[in-house]
């Protein structure tokens, strides 16, 4: 997936944008001697989001998350929405109710 098809409603800073939101994301070093390597949005408020556009219709099978490099940061629970126009969003549910 391009870059550019990766979006999030917001990021902590220039070194956390959507695009480093990959499994096998590796940290970079910065200017200071950081090592940033994940998407991190701008604060921990709930409604946070981060979107993949792909060019066609896909089935996802899975999602896999992890926590951020070398800090004690990390997802606990999210939602997965689906639209097919980018505009109408429906929330994924298992078969069967589950």
């Amino acid at each position: 997936v391009p870059d550019e098809k990766m979006t999030a409603s917001s990021q902590y800073d220039e070194y956390h944008g959507p695009k480093r939101g990959r499994i096998d994301t590796v940290a970079e070093g910065t200017n200071q001697g950081e090592y940033r390597g994940a998407w991190c949005p701008w604060g921990s408020s709930p409604g946070q989001w981060i979107q993949v556009e792909f060019n066609s219709l896909m089935t996802v099978q899975a999602i896999r998350t992890r926590g951020r490099y070398e800090y004690a940061s990390w997802v606990e629970s999210y939602v997965v929405n689906f639209s097919e126009d980018g505009i109408h969003w429906e929330p994924y549910q298992e078969p069967y109710g589950t």
